[in-house]
């Protein structure tokens, strides 16, 4: 069984110029979508241009074109979203929100650059140890009291707006307003001992 879909469309512009000219354009298109049982798709498209002046002088371009699709096997479904850059792990320390975490024995602790744990997101719902934690690994996560405009890097156990001078280097995000931190974790450097 094959399904046919047509589609007409056309569209004509009149645009008076700045020096009085009148140009008249149209422009007319027609899609073919059609479908058989193999679930291979086949689009014809072709589109007509007829610009005309004032002045007599007409400009007419066509263009036309074949697209065939054939449907393959479906893999699997990616992560959604927002949510797919949010973990949820027991907090194995007390935890507030913007605070740095690693995950180790499955839980978030505060990550230092002094440690080679690295960093795996920020806290974004706090929680006392051993309640359920949330920290956001990529993307956009509020977190309060941040200076607008700056770089943020791993400190210890902390965001810090300097450079560390030991351990490693950790660029975390830049802050777009005093709560919203666009999160961006970068890997890590090692500082020369």
């Amino acid at each position: 069984m094959t399904d046919t879909v047509i589609n007409d469309v056309e569209i004509t512009s009149v645009v008076t110029t700045i020096n009085g000219d009148v140009v008249v354009s149209t422009v007319s298109s027609t899609s073919v979508v059609s479908t058989s049982d193999t679930d291979t798709v086949i689009e014809e498209s072709s589109s007509t241009s007829v610009v005309e002046t004032d002045n007599s002088e007409v400009v007419i371009s066509e263009s036309e074109s074949v697209t065939i699709l054939t449907e393959g096997t479906q893999g699997p479904a990616g992560a959604s979203g927002l949510g797919a850059a949010i973990m949820v792990r027991e907090a194995g320390e007390d935890l507030v929100e913007g605070d740095p975490v690693y995950i180790s024995a499955n839980k978030f602790y505060k990550a230092s650059c002094l440690a080679a744990t690295g960093v795996i997101g920020v806290v974004s719902k706090a929680a006392l140890t051993t309640q359920v934690a949330e920290a956001t690994a990529m993307g956009v996560v509020g977190v309060p009291g941040l200076i607008s405009g700056a770089t943020y890097f791993l400190g210890v156990g902390e965001m810090v707006t300097t450079t560390p001078t030991s351990g490693y280097v950790i660029r975390m995000g830049r802050a777009i307003s005093s709560t919203i931190l666009v999160l961006n974790i970068e890997e890590p450097v090692l500082l020369a001992a």
